[in-house]
């Protein structure tokens, strides 16, 4: 009798510890954190490369502003303004301004405990209007992920494009995005910082 009730305290011990160890795994695993989570005022800056057909066109260096938000299970939506000085040779003064609100929906995942990677939704594209709310016939499609890295608290962001991130302008009529010779290549990064949780 005394043999049978060691052996069960023996594996009622093992059993705890094993569950234990399992949440204590779990909770270790990047996939599982919650912590990316809420609406994220961010600003920043960045620069574009256009090219055609491999031939640069122009230089655009860029100033960003607007939210980033974060559901906390994988989806996100962003939705910014962007200003830039169009540094092509051609533009008047050298330095046309130009100003655009643009948003678009991502997936997300967790990558380490703080590091994260963006990807834009495939069929949502980039969605860009001019200060008056027209929406070109145009628009990019964007192929590549943004990096980022969250604090430990959730409290802030950083996201950036790091290696180049190609834009490819889309043709309107075909269906989805038929790709044509016109591209732009852009590295950006952004700060944030959490306003809703």
């Amino acid at each position: 009798m005394k043999g049978n009730i060691k052996k069960l305290a023996v594996f009622v011990i093992v059993a705890a510890m094993a569950i234990f160890m399992a949440v204590a795994t779990a909770s270790a695993d990047p996939r599982n954190s919650q912590l990316l989570r809420g609406t994220y005022a961010f600003t920043g800056s960045g620069n574009c490369v256009l090219s055609v057909g491999g031939v640069n066109r122009f230089t655009l260096i860029q100033i960003w502003e607007g939210e980033y938000t974060f559901d906390g299970h994988g989806s996100g939506s962003f939705k910014g303004i962007m200003r830039g000085v169009d540094l092509s040779p051609g533009a008047p003064n050298n330095n046309a301004i130009s100003k655009a609100n643009i948003s678009w929906e991502f997936d997300y995942e967790m990558t380490d405990h703080n590091r994260f990677q963006t990807y834009l939704k495939p069929g949502t594209y980039d969605k860009v209007e001019d200060p008056s709310g027209i929406r070109p016939t145009q628009y990019f499609d964007i192929v590549g992920k943004f990096d980022g890295a969250v604090e430990r608290d959730g409290a802030s962001i950083i996201i950036t494009s790091g290696p180049p991130m190609t834009h490819i302008l889309c043709d309107p009529s075909q269906p989805l995005c038929a790709h044509t010779p016109v591209e732009i290549l852009c590295s950006e990064s952004v700060v944030g910082l959490r306003v809703r949780e």
